[in-house]
């Protein structure tokens, strides 16, 4: 076959493979490791024909070895290194002999392949090939620096890191069948430790798996940034967490590649008292600073850190509105009080929270030129074991814990009080909250959301006549409002925009409906529903606060 023909194929099979029948916004996701190519290709299929074209991959951790190399020695992965090719005792004397003393141990296992011409920078590099393979680096422990010319003193403090490879990379299989598919990838970054003594030995290592993925796949189109694991809390954000950022942010974006983070929101006064929506609008902004292009913010709905309620229920029973996060709430606290209301329970709503994130996107902007993207973070889960959702993700790219899925009525909740604010929506996690049936469910959550993708959710009213959700700009769309005076009336759309997110920078599939509005203007809430000519109405209501 000549070059023409293969090239004619590789298009014709990428647009195949790249068709969409049903979008849902869930744009992307966390998955299991695979360790095929068909394996992939599979999960990567299923997503797409739920509208999903973006993989984000966490890393593993960076890891601190207290008890040093006995430690690594008695740790099974590494037990060829160790036994077969005395790693840990040539690494000492190799150390002692150049004058230099063994400072912390570290082990990054990420089963990634690297490249010796990147990872091997300095002379005391190695490469050992035994049933693993493991990358010995030898790096200064007091210091970090770009520009380090791989130069130690006599006397000086060294750390040792050892990596590890099974032989299979799963994050280079990704990457290639996400081009074949026409998808993105966000690469794991290892993660940040929590402790500033570890920081040096971190940056130079992190420094070259960057570099590792930039020589490895910087051709790849798929390949669009990192992702950093260690999540912060918006609320109280730890300028250590903000400050290393900084440092790897530079790393990365050296490469024109993206840095992001999901960080998570907590207003759940048992967790946290009386955190407010103001201080973590600041997190935010601090997090962006650090120079984070995009901040998928998780929502805490799942694990009851966050809640839907409008202003005018905060004096209503959680029970009332949402019996499920009532149940968790209660089941985190060790305690039943039945009755509690959303005010005595949580100091702001997830409708404020995400207000006050878009809020800073633009004023970052417009008040001092910084550039960062919110994504809203949909927790697919519920923290309950009532029926947990299998198989669990032991690796931790998918979920790890022992926890029940939620359902498609309360992704479409989360979507209905903060779909319209972001760029972009990510859900967590794919591995298996969006594949099990466990817990009574008749269908996995995918085959809910390709069943049910066409429901109207709204996402915004104005309270004069502008409308923004999802589904909405279809013919034969009918808006339901209540107001509450007790008045109910449905209205037509005047006009619909079925590419308001492409053209305004928010989700591409987010639509625009104007609808006359004229009654219950003095009211002091107006709720607004939707319902479409196959008869299927929004789960949930906007509801517009005077």
């Amino acid at each position: 076959m000549n070059s023409l023909s293969s090239s004619v194929l590789f298009v014709g099979i990428s647009l195949l493979v790249s068709v969409v029948c049903q979008e849902y916004p869930v744009d992307a996701s966390w998955f299991a490791d695979r360790w095929t190519h068909d394996d992939w290709d599979a999960a990567l299929a299923q997503f797409q024909e739920q509208g999903g074209s973006i993989v984000w991959q966490r890393g593993a951790n960076f890891r601190l070895r207290p008890g040093g190399a006995l430690e690594i020695e008695n740790d099974p992965d590494y037990v060829w290194c160790t036994a077969l090719e005395q790693c840990t005792s040539k690494a000492i004397l190799e150390i002692e002999t150049a004058g230099l003393v063994v400072g912390n141990w570290f082990t990054y296992a990420n089963n990634e392949i690297y490249d010796d011409s990147v990872l091997l920078k300095c002379p005391m590099d190695i490469v050992i090939e035994s049933s693993r393979v493991y990358h010995r680096l030898i790096v200064p422990h007091d210091t970090y620096s770009e520009d380090w010319d791989c130069s130690f003193t006599k006397g000086q403090t060294v750390d040792i890191i050892f990596t590890l490879f099974n032989g299979i990379d799963p994050h280079a299989l990704v990457l290639e069948v996400a081009q074949e598919r026409g998808m993105t990838v966000y690469m794991p970054q290892p993660c940040i430790p929590g402790v500033s003594d570890q920081l040096p030995a971190f940056y130079e290592f992190n420094s070259r798996v960057m570099q590792n993925y930039e020589t490895r796949y910087g051709t790849n189109p798929s390949y669009a940034g990192v992702y950093q694991t260690n999540e912060a809390w918006l609320g109280d954000w730890y300028q250590y967490l903000v400050d290393v950022y900084s440092v790897l942010s530079v790393q990365i974006r050296a490469f024109g590649r993206q840095f992001v983070i999901s960080p998570y929101v907590d207003v759940n006064r048992d967790q946290v008292g009386n955190a407010s929506v103001a201080a973590q609008k600041e997190g935010f902004k601090a997090m962006a600073r650090s120079g984070c292009d995009v901040i998928a913010v998780q929502e805490g709905r799942g694990c009851a850190k966050g809640a839907y309620f409008w202003n005018f229920q905060k004096n209503t029973p959680v029970e009332d509105v949402d019996p499920v996060l009532a149940e968790i709430v209660d089941y985190l606290a060790r305690i039943e009080r039945p009755h509690f209301t959303f005010d005595e329970g949580f100091s702001g709503s997830n409708q404020q929270l995400f207000k006050a994130f878009e809020d800073a996107v633009d004023e970052l902007y417009q008040e001092e030129g910084v550039k960062t993207e919110l994504w809203l973070n949909l927790e697919a889960f519920e923290y309950l074991r009532d029926a947990p959702c299998l198989p669990v993700d032991v690796g931790g790219n998918g979920m790890a814990e022992l926890l029940d899925r939620t359902e498609k009525q309360r992704i479409d909740w989360g979507l209905t009080v903060a779909g319209a604010r972001p760029t972009t929506i990510i859900s967590f996690a794919w591995d298996a909250d969006y594949l099990c049936t466990d817990g009574g469910f008749a269908m996995s959550l995918s085959d809910e959301m390709k069943q049910d993708w066409d429901r109207p959710i709204i996402s915004l009213f104005d309270g004069s006549s502008n409308v923004l959700g999802f589904n909405i700009a279809t013919a034969g769309v009918v808006f339901n409002i209540t107001c509450s005076s007790g008045a109910q009336y449905s209205v037509s759309a005047t006009k619909t925009n079925p590419t308001y997110g492409e053209q305004n920078n928010r989700s591409h599939l987010l639509q625009q409906a104007t609808i006359p509005f004229s009654t219950c203007t003095s009211d002091s809430w107006v709720c607004i529903s939707a319902t479409n000519k196959a008869g299927k109405t929004s789960y949930h209501e906007w509801c517009y606060e005077h």
